[in-house]
């Protein structure tokens, strides 16, 4: 901004503003109209403008409360735009343009980019990260939503196919160790990795109860329930600490041994076999390390977020409104995982800084 001359500061034209909001408090919610009026002011010297910082933009019509509310109604309470805007109508008269409803969710993600960016940066630093995909229809073609966590934050991204190539890029500089299910397109990933012992079980029981005879598959499961068990009896006793679990890296590996060597005739226990001997180096890594899970519940949990969503917006989604939708998911997911009240939030009322008006 040029230097302005305090002494050649004329006032120009009258300015006048009226904001739309909503007024959150305590006890409830109520509409709140605000009628702003002032001068626009010009240097004389310079010929620059200005116009005093309480006065919202030209384009501004609606509050951030307002599209704070809606927000967390849709996020939060599960409702979809169009049951948001009749309810502006209902409980507070007020005749939002339903268009105009789908934009909050724009001008929302475009206000939290920067912190966005802030928690990837945080998540990239991490010492383990918990990766997850599931799959959402689009418009125009079906494509892929991505999470990572670590449990503290979150961060949700899109891509138009379940190959698993921009990994190497999205993760470029994590050198932790990273938790996921056996999903292949991990593979070729040079990092440390702990697959999901969770998922490994889940394939045990499934392929005992379609063969519940099989001695084979049932004594292979036997083997792994009694070092899986032991290790959990530890975590439940002293967490995720290495001195503690270092001590079931003898059975863990006589396990993985034991299952490499043998001879199976039946089918669903050779295909457990194949798959235990694939990723016998990517079973255990959380034995050498402090705080990395066993398991991949922090990122499903981040995804079944994103999956109520899925239920009503499923077909609905453009490539970019599915970006602004997931950078909303991303700041809420990251305040349930701190717990902070999600509204709170984007208020303003837990992080600095005025929360900003509406175009």
């Amino acid at each position: 901004m040029p230097e302005l001359s305090k002494q050649k500061i004329n006032a120009a034209r009258s300015i006048a503003r009226t904001i739309i909001d909503l007024k959150l408090s305590a006890s409830g919610v109520k509409r709140w109209i605000v009628r702003y009026q002032s001068n626009e002011y010009v240097c004389q010297k310079c010929g620059a403008k200005l116009v005093p910082g309480e006065i919202p933009p030209v384009s501004s019509k609606f509050g951030w409360g307002l599209a704070s509310w809606c927000i967390y109604n849709h996020v939060v309470a599960g409702q979809n735009l169009n049951r948001v805007t009749a309810g502006l109508g209902h409980l507070f008269r007020l005749s939002v343009p339903q268009p105009t409803v789908y934009r909050f969710k724009e001008y929302v993600s475009d206000h939290y980019k920067t912190f966005c960016r802030e928690l990837f940066a945080e998540l990239i630093g991490s010492s383990y990260l918990h990766i997850d995909e599931t799959p959402v229809k689009l418009r125009s073609n079906p494509g892929y939503v991505w999470v990572l966590t670590n449990g503290d934050a979150a961060y949700y991204c899109y891509r138009s196919s379940r190959e698993g190539a921009f990994l190497k890029e999205l993760l470029e500089g994590f050198s932790g160790v990273l938790i996921s299910d056996f999903f292949t397109a991990y593979d070729s990933l040079n990092v440390r990795q702990q697959r999901c012992l969770i998922h490994l079980l889940r394939d045990f029981n499934d392929a005992l109860l379609k063969a519940p005879y099989d001695q084979e598959l049932r004594m292979l499961g036997d083997h792994f329930a009694a070092v899986l068990g032991a290790v959990v009896d530890t975590i439940d006793k002293h967490g995720l600490k290495r001195r503690h679990l270092s001590k079931h890296k003898a059975a863990a590996e006589k396990f993985v041994g034991l299952v490499s060597k043998s001879n199976f005739i039946s089918e669903p226990a050779s295909k457990l076999q194949a798959r235990i001997a694939k990723y016998k180096t990517m079973l255990f890594t959380f034995l050498d390390c402090d705080g990395v899970s066993w398991n991949n519940n922090n990122a499903e949990r981040a995804m079944k977020t994103f999956a109520r969503h899925r239920r009503f917006a499923d077909g609905k989604f453009t490539s970019r409104s599915i970006e602004h939708h997931l950078a909303i998911l991303s700041v809420y997911q990251t305040c349930e995982f701190r717990r902070l009240d999600f509204l709170d939030f984007v208020l303003g009322r837990k992080n600095a800084g005025m929360a900003p008006s509406v175009p």
